[in-house]
């Protein structure tokens, strides 16, 4: 299923209306170079700063550049992270903007590849005026209903028990990775082309690593760890790594936006603050992508999608997969996790962990504005455990009031409440809008007897 990008498009330019500097980031081959192209009905002029000619003319005189750029047209800059150093040009053309206090509209969207620390700076002084956004690989949901969001639908006061229509999960991983697969006869051709461009330009150019090559064992290691908590100091050692180098290697696969990375939900808040609101909000401002120490930090690390995984682990998306009970539940886990990262992304406030504690093991945790949490099991089997429901009573327990709802994302086809506010639900409930087979709806009054285990 080919990816439609005109809502994306459309999205977008909206956002242009509202902010000065729009920051698209997102990995290579995902597209924004045909997003940004027509923006705003093409009212724009467009740089792409990956070209030689290009960016030497940049480098000989950055400051020229930004004052050439064009304050009647967006001005949409492809691959800044080339050109790093006309960030600060373009925060003082701002500043030099502001105090005039004429009319001069400058528009800039930037589209990058990485992680680029000289934002930082800009985006302080335009605060509001500046926003940034990042572009995924396409979402189930996204695909079959463009209005459809994931959270909303786990949020909604009413969940819809019945049976659901069974679907072809391989063909929902498959249909949910990149755009441009379709164009390929092999996936693994187009996975090629992805690394190679990465290591050759990301790796080498811009992190300067060592050994960049090693960015693919590093990532071969990490596939082994999908849904359990990484050990870094195990796969430090295992691809050959100094305690020095390795944190750069990691981060370059995380800032390249190849993988995800889920932190532990902090311990404060659900250790000492079931009432406290303040640490809640503050968890909220909680930078989830920093990797100082990695013997003592404490992740979990998902691929940007469940088909790149299976290329990392050399499978491939088919039936017999399912013959291998650890390598299916990976790439099981993964394409949940990365259907909850890509709706999360367009809600500012939620956060995605994961809680390895006290007994209880969660493979997400959803918080978000208000603090609601919403835990998920990931159940490769169509069936769930007393384990299951015993470890949801302490969790809310732990939680207290933080706790909204619980889910088990399972390989079963039926939508049914087996504990209060805990559900089990099928994949395709993530995205589906069609009706159920059947519908049972009981009455309000009626509580929720125990309900027998699925064994």
């Amino acid at each position: 299923m080919a990816r439609d990008r005109s809502y994306l498009v459309s999205y977008i330019s909206k956002l242009t209306e509202y902010c000065d500097v729009l920051v698209l980031k997102g990995c290579y081959l995902i597209g924004k170079d045909e997003i940004v192209k027509n923006v705003n009905n093409s009212n724009i002029r467009y740089f792409n700063l990956a070209s030689p000619v290009t960016n030497a003319d940049i480098k000989d005189d950055p400051e020229g550049f930004v004052e050439s750029l064009n304050d009647v047209k967006i001005n949409v800059i492809n691959n800044v992270q080339y050109a790093p150093e006309i960030i600060e040009f373009i925060r003082s053309r701002y500043i030099r903007i502001r105090k005039s206090g004429n009319f001069e509209h400058l528009k800039i969207i930037f589209a990058t590849c990485a992680e680029m620390p000289q934002l930082d700076d800009l985006h302080e002084y335009l605060q509001e005026k500046m926003f940034e956004t990042k572009l995924f690989t396409s979402s189930m949901a996204e695909l079959v209903n463009y209005n459809n969001n994931v959270l909303d639908k786990l949020y909604s006061t009413k969940i819809k028990e019945g049976l659901y229509e069974p679907f072809n999960l391989y063909d929902v991983i498959k249909e949910s990775s990149f755009p441009n697969l379709d164009h390929y006869d092999n996936p693994v051709d187009f996975f090629d082309l992805l690394l190679n461009i990465v290591i050759s330009e990301n790796f080498s150019f811009l992190y300067k690593l060592n050994s960049p090559s090693k960015s693919v064992r590093l990532m071969e290691s990490l596939s082994k760890y999908i849904g359990r908590e990484l050990s870094h100091r195990r796969i430090c050692d295992e691809i050959r790594l100094d305690d020095t180098t390795y944190p750069h290697y990691y981060r370059a696969i995380l800032n390249s936006y190849l993988g995800y990375e889920l932190t532990p939900l902090p311990e404060n808040l659900y250790k000492h603050s079931h009432k406290d609101l303040e640490a809640w909000e503050i968890n909220l401002d909680y930078n989830i992508n920093n990797i100082t120490d990695f013997k003592e930090h404490k992740s979990k690390f998902y691929f940007i999608d469940a088909t790149f995984l299976a290329y990392v682990q050399k499978t491939t998306i088919e039936p017999k997969l399912y013959g291998d009970f650890i390598q299916f539940n990976q790439i099981f886990q993964n394409f949940i996790v990365s259907e909850l990262v890509k709706n999360t992304s367009a809600n500012i406030g939620s956060r995605l962990h994961y809680l390895h504690d006290e007994g209880v093991n969660f493979d997400v945790i959803l918080t978000r504005e208000n603090s609601n949490c919403i835990a998920f099991k990931i159940r490769s089997t169509d069936t769930y455990t007393e384990k299951d429901l015993n470890e949801f009573s302490k969790l809310k327990e732990l939680l207290g009031e933080h706790f909204y709802r619980g889910y088990i994302i399972y390989l079963g086809n039926e939508v049914r409440q087996i504990a209060l506010d805990v559900y089990i639900i099928p994949v395709n409930y993530l995205w589906t809008s069609v009706s159920t087979i059947f519908e049972t709806t009981p009455s309000e009054e009626e509580t929720i007897e125990e309900q027998p285990i699925l064994a």
